[in-house]
């Protein structure tokens, strides 16, 4: 399964202080014949733990194409 990177705007203070965010991105689910694909909208929260930095990421498993 294709993975999808999604850049998430973060400023200084929620790297500092830390927060949720919540994330809206396109994917692409295939039909059940198999054959053609169909495109969704997905929203995630997630935290921004305070210390984190823009090196930092996250994988959800089984979540892309």
């Amino acid at each position: 399964m294709p993975s999808i990177e999604v850049t998430v705007p973060t400023t200084l203070q929620e790297f500092y202080n830390g927060c949720v965010k919540t994330v809206s991105y396109e994917k692409q689910i295939v039909s059940l014949d198999g054959k053609s694909i169909s495109k969704i909208q997905a929203t995630k929260e997630i935290e921004i733990k305070p210390g984190m930095d823009v090196q930092n990421s996250y994988s959800f498993v089984g979540e892309g194409h």
